[in-house]
């Protein structure tokens, strides 16, 4: 049932990213508050950049020049908590592949109180820490509840001659408190956020949500090891092309002891009246299906040690016959802060929320392109402000004690009424643009999970209009849905999906079998790029 679910919130989430929303000075709401900035700012409108779906305009603005053109400084910047730091009568520099700053200014901003005195630098934060450097020495102490600890600096701080200012490295003041520190190389920025804080901005509006969501998952947490059966059949009827509609299937099956699962899956393809077109385009229909129909995907997931794959459709990216590839889920998500054994831990114990996922997803700025080069924090507001009108807690009630039931509604309405804290005139254009209902209901019993149902229907008010239609239904050992999209004189694609779990007595695996050969992910992209020409 598990797979369901990520079904369900995977579509609700994917109808986030298709929604359009630029602005400046949105009122207090999940953006903003006590602590937080008053402002985002967010690069061009889309419309200015796109010429249809995926097809960006020749004329199109440079992304990158038009968010640089809103920093304080023209080669590099840094970003604390919401805001780029501005300083006085300095400017941030690099050495040594290092970000420094005026020591003063940056460590006020901080919220520190600062001593200076023939080369030592002191500085006492409202949190309790304090942290101490001295010229030309790359020892940084922080002390914390009466204890202290030297972390050794790649640079140390030292004066500007042109300014006879003092410099110190932002990345080791930020870590020291606590704070994620990331680098944008195509903007030149250094970020440093407070993720706690941003979490808890976050998970204050998701109050409902995040209770419910836990409680489905407690609720489905194995009593011993549990075998799951999955069937996913995907079909695709392409306007102008005649014969039977494309198919999609994945059979398969995994064992799960809550943290640890290995499966196997199998894929199956046919092309209906596709094969034509793709001969008629010189492509081997028959290969195609030879390659793909049947093809076996084997899967080991780790908490620790990450996931491994093995398949022979895995040759095609230069992985050795017979040999799994490992993706470290750790270092994934190394650089949003999170320890990924950590967030499953927390996820299975039932404290995983939106604010945890949101820092997850934008924490490292690796997102930050898709988002028009957006500060990580600022993407994730806005995110979480778009959430807000279709999972925030206006959108949910709840009912009953010991057996709670959680109703979720949301619409055009909702999701316009969050979005106008962005920009209420692009939030009024997008609830005339889509009609949109979204329901689910979890019923529990004590703790248990009873059913749990969804629904939810899209559709654009412009020609040609778009539909998306889905329902889900299930419990916590079985489960189906099924998810519809219309596009008029285009496609027609629909996928069902349908899981049973039961107990069993067999264990899954945890990593390769002794001898077996591991290519990691990093191996296999190095080299990748040893097999591409050199420019």
């Amino acid at each position: 049932m598990k797979k369901i679910l990520s079904v369900i919130m995977v579509l609700a989430m994917m109808l986030s990213l298709g929604v359009t929303a630029f602005a400046v000075e949105p009122s207090v709401g999940i953006i903003g508050g006590a602590d937080g900035p008053t402002s985002i700012l967010i690069s061009p409108n889309p419309g200015d950049m796109l010429d249809g779906p995926g097809m960006v305009k020749d004329d199109a603005p440079d992304p990158v020049a038009l968010a640089r053109a809103q920093m304080p400084y023209e080669d590099i910047n840094v970003w604390l908590n919401g805001q780029y730091m501005t300083f006085p009568d300095a400017i941030p520099t690099a050495k040594d592949g290092r970000t420094l700053v005026p020591f003063r200014a940056a460590l006020e901003s901080m919220g520190a109180k600062v001593d200076y005195d023939n080369g030592k630098i002191d500085a006492a934060f409202e949190n309790g820490k304090a942290i101490h450097m001295e010229l030309d020495s790359k020892a940084l102490i922080i002390t914390e509840n009466g204890a202290s600890r030297t972390v050794e600096m790649d640079v140390a701080p030292y004066v500007d001659v042109e300014n006879s200012r003092t410099l110190i490295p932002v990345r080791f003041v930020g870590e020291a408190l606590g704070m994620n520190v990331s680098w944008s190389q195509p903007l030149r920025v250094a970020y440093l956020i407070d993720w706690d804080k941003t979490e808890a901005a976050i998970d204050a509006h998701f109050t409902k949500f995040n209770e419910m969501m836990n409680a489905l998952v407690k609720a489905q947490l194995p009593e011993g090891n549990q075998k799951s059966d999955a069937n996913v059949v995907l079909t695709a009827k392409i306007a102008g092309i005649e014969g039977e509609p494309l198919k999609l299937t994945v059979n398969g099956s995994e064992i799960t002891d809550g943290k640890n699962s290995s499966g196997s899956y199998t894929l199956g393809l046919e092309l209906g009246g596709l094969a034509a077109l793709l001969n008629n385009m010189q492509i081997d229909a028959e290969a195609t299906v030879q390659m793909l129909n049947g093809a076996q995907i084997e899967a080991i997931s780790n908490v620790e040690n990450g996931i491994y794959l093995r398949s022979a459709l895995l040759a095609m990216l230069g992985v050795p016959e017979n040999a799994w590839l490992s993706v470290d889920m750790n270092a994934l998500a190394e650089g949003s802060g999170l320890d990924m054994a950590a967030l499953m831990e927390q996820a299975n114990s039932g404290s995983f929320t939106m604010g945890k996922l949101l820092r997850l997803l934008f924490a490292d700025g690796s997102m930050s392109e898709l988002m028009g080069y957006m500060a990580p924090d600022q993407a994730a507001l806005m995110m979480a402000a778009v959430y807000d009108g279709m999972m925030g807690d206006e959108c949910i009630t709840v009912t009953g004690n010991t057996n709670k039931t959680y109703t979720l509604h949301s619409d055009e309405k909702t999701l316009a009424k969050a979005m106008t804290a962005i920009d209420g005139e692009a939030a009024a254009e997008m609830a005339e643009a889509m009609k949109m209902d979204f329901n689910m209901k979890v019923a529990m019993r004590g703790e248990k999970l009873n059913k749990v149902t969804a629904d939810m229907n899209m559709t654009t008010t412009e020609e040609p209009q778009v539909t998306m239609t889905m329902k889900a239904e299930g419990d916590a050992k079985k489960g189906e849905a099924t998810m519809t999209l219309v596009i008029p004189e285009t496609a027609e694609i629909t996928m069902t999906a349908v899981s049973n779990m039961a107990a069993t007595s067999e264990k899954p695996q945890t990593a390769p079998a002794a001898g077996e050969t591991v290519v990691t992910a990093d191996q296999l992209m190095e080299a990748l790029q040893q097999l591409m020409p050199v420019r």
